[in-house]
């Protein structure tokens, strides 16, 4: 069985190869956050995603439960999700 940091490094492993191939460089933004479904949160992190053109998200620490990351990406217009449920750890990706 695999211990959370080998689960941390084989995402982070695939993280990087997934935007090597796709970006040469891009927009990213790393929140620490709880209640980002809050309606005040959303809409702050919905603002700054546009006027930035955000490519890459994390957020960590966001207290919710994982049935909801659908929804939050449909939400932002993102096309790709990855969750390390151990650390609390959300990765929005659109090439």
């Amino acid at each position: 069985m695999l211990n959370s940091l080998q689960i941390d490094n084989f995402i982070l492993q695939h993280l990087l190869t997934v935007l090597s191939i796709c970006w040469t460089m891009i927009n990213g933004m790393f929140w620490n956050i709880r209640g980002v479904l809050k309606a005040p949160n959303f809409r702050r992190l919905l603002r700054l995603i546009h006027m930035h053109g955000v490519q890459f998200l994390a957020i960590c620490k966001s207290k919710l439960d994982v049935s909801n990351i659908e929804t939050i990406r449909l939400r932002l217009s993102f096309d790709y999700v990855m969750v390390n449920l151990l650390a609390g750890l959300w990765i929005f990706i659109s090439p």
